[in-house]
């Protein structure tokens, strides 16, 4: 779903990017170094296991759908909180005056 292809340590959280299936990469990727490492083991330099350390068999049927939908959800969901924090602040100024 992060657009991992190959195990590394101290893996980069990709915010954007389009995944190559041909290369293995994500192009154009916009990419925070080491967050993806840290959000799952709690460690900057941790290893993450790419979809090279899967055999082929067993990777999802179409890796990019699964990657951009994620990143849909992903994206919705933060839009999502932002505007019940803005809705909260809204109601207790209201609430207040």
């Amino acid at each position: 779903m992060e657009g991992l292809f190959h195990t590394e340590k101290g893996a980069p959280l990709a915010i954007l990017g389009q995944p190559n299936m041909e290369t293995q990469k994500l192009d154009n990727p916009l990419v925070i170094p080491d967050v993806l490492s840290f959000l799952t083991y709690r460690r900057f330099k941790a290893e993450v296991k790419g979809l090279d350390a899967y055999p082929r068999d067993q990777w999802p049927d179409n890796v990019s759908l699964l990657y951009y939908a994620y990143h849909n959800m992903v994206g919705l969901g933060t839009f999502f909180i932002r505007d019940s924090g803005v809705c909260a602040v809204r109601d207790v100024a209201r609430i207040s005056l």
